[in-house]
């Protein structure tokens, strides 16, 4: 269920701002789907059936549908992301995916609650830094339009509430740049025998677009050779290289990741 759930978080993160364009571009797809020979012979069959079992008789097997529905607001993930989360304290990545989301639905209440959650449970955590400082920004965004108020109903108790939180137990920064400041030095302090310098060198250099400092090849290259291979996941060798080729550079980091990892398609290319 949590890997479901962090599938949903990453899915609206990166479709929120296009679902419009998006569902224009799909209609066609959809409209084929649905006139097609496959899509009758599926609702023949579900008129045919002898329960109502929606397991063993899918009426969507392909998602099509569904996708329709999330792109056109019909189908919120909202429900399934808070009781998901709820129930799983132990996946940072998850409650670090859901802080943006929630803060993205206006809902500072359930974002607090995952932060919290990083900050106590998780605080060596790599990803635990970045999303405290966008937690803080969020919050920060709120109170200085004066909206924090109504995004908890109104409810000055509440607003307190998170307040004192929020400042106190948290330590939320007066800034946002400070906020990331902070988690930038946060990551270059931190480790763990649980995760490998490439992951911290990783989340520190995506805070460089709020910092302001540049992109250093270097340090993900030091942190590469460093960190042990039985517990270095490729998939973070190969995000760190797409990172740096999608800002103008990663030849040398590539180049040592394929000495390190010869058989590795991806540095073959």
């Amino acid at each position: 269920m949590s890997r479901a759930a962090l599938g949903y978080l990453q899915i609206d993160h990166k479709m929120r701002k296009n679902k419009a364009e998006e569902l224009e571009k799909y209609k066609p797809e959809l409209q084929f789907y649905v006139k097609g020979i496959e899509y009758r012979e599926l609702t023949k069959k579900l008129k045919a059936k002898d329960d109502d079992d929606e397991y063993r008789h899918d009426p969507d097997p392909k998602g099509m549908l569904l996708w329709e529905k999330f792109l056109t607001g019909k189908f919120n993930i909202s429900g399934f992301v808070q009781k998901v989360t709820q129930r799983n304290s132990q996946d940072a990545h998850l409650h670090a995916k859901a802080i943006v989301f929630w803060l993205a639905e206006g809902k500072i209440m359930l974002a607090l609650k995952s932060a919290i959650c990083l900050h106590e449970r998780h605080p060596n955590h790599p990803r635990t830094p970045a999303a405290l400082a966008k937690f803080f920004a969020g919050y920060m965004e709120l109170e200085k339009s004066e909206g924090l108020f109504d995004a908890v109903g109104k409810n000055q108790t509440l607003m307190e509430v998170i307040q004192q939180e929020t400042k106190e137990v948290l330590g939320c920064p007066e800034t946002e740049a400070e906020a990331m400041q902070a988690a930038a030095a946060n990551l270059a302090k931190l480790s763990s025998l649980d995760f490998p310098p490439l992951d911290y060198a990783v989340q520190a250099a995506k805070l460089c677009k709020y910092t302001g400092k540049p992109i250093d090849e270097a340090s993900l290259i030091t942190a590469l050779k460093s960190s042990n291979k039985q517990v270095l996941r490729m998939k973070t060798v190969i995000k760190a290289h797409s990172f740096l080729v999608k800002n103008g550079s990663g030849e040398v980091y590539a180049k040592q990741a394929k000495e390190m990892f010869p058989m590795c398609t991806h540095f073959k290319q």
